[in-house]
């Protein structure tokens, strides 16, 4: 039985676990549960590494790692019923507001009109719809973040019930406080903490230190070195090609688009 056609849109500001709904979806049909077990097929399509007019059944292939297992004309197949069976899909798209409408015709194609068979649940930050998309969408979630609750009991599941109220005085103190209605800022913000008890003195120190930490963890995970020196060198350049970014309008670092 084919399942209704939609467009559902989970809508959040950055950080709020849109990405993460949506892994978490992904999970639950590999799993098996029950409600999505009427799903014969799931892609989660990462938008903000989508460029140029690639065909979509390559882009999921190629973020699926099936390159080496099925063709893109299969998958394609697939996508517009052409099999014997017709097949009920949930095509997962993440983060549109990272895309910019004209990089891929198939995409702009798929987020203007129906396809026979597919659920399409895209991600979005509000603000960022384009007006035809916006009419034609049956449905939105809004995610909202942490409530002080969930905050606390993050907190105390993490750090301790005893470290709540120093970890939340001090993120007064320093501006942070404001911050953690956004799940992974605590997550960051917890980790910092779990250090030596203490928090940066304000929000770019919290940023800087979180950049320094994740790049450490990166680099001690790969077994590469490099020197502090060298990664404020790179740091730089990114920033460079941001700010480049940020000039051209572009939603997606693509260095070969921005340079």
């Amino acid at each position: 039985m084919l399942i209704l056609i939609k467009f559902l849109c989970f809508l959040g500001d950055g950080g709020v676990g849109k990405s993460s709904a949506l892994a978490a979806l992904s999970l639950d049909w590999a799993d098996d549960v029950e409600h999505l077990r009427h799903i014969d097929l799931l892609f989660l399509v990462q938008l903000r590494h989508v460029s140029d007019n690639i065909p979509l059944s390559d882009i999921i292939a190629e973020q699926h790692g099936l390159s080496k297992i099925v063709s893109g004309s299969e998958i394609d197949s697939l996508l517009h019923g052409q099999t014997d069976k017709s097949a009920n899909i949930i095509l997962l798209l993440d983060g549109y507001d990272e895309y910019t409408k004209g990089t891929n015709t198939e995409i702009d194609k798929l987020l203007e009109e129906v396809m026979l068979n597919i659920l399409c649940v895209f991600t979005s930050r509000p603000g960022n719809f384009l007006k035809p998309l916006e009419n034609q969408v049956d449905g939105e979630l809004v995610i909202t973040g942490f409530s002080k609750e969930n905050t606390k009991r993050f907190v105390e599941l993490y750090l301790g019930p005893e470290s709540w109220e120093d970890f939340m005085q001090q993120a007064r103190t320093s501006g942070i406080i404001e911050l953690l209605s956004i799940p992974i800022i605590v997550r960051m913000t917890c980790f910092l903490y779990s250090g030596n008890h203490s928090l940066p003195d304000n929000r770019t120190d919290l940023f800087q230190e979180v950049v320094y930490k994740t790049i450490d963890r990166t680099l001690l995970k790969s077994k590469t070195e490099f020197s502090r020196d060298r990664i404020d060198v790179l740091l730089t350049m990114l920033g460079e090609l941001s700010w480049k970014a940020l000039q051209k309008s572009s939603k997606q670092l693509l260095i070969n688009k921005v340079w």
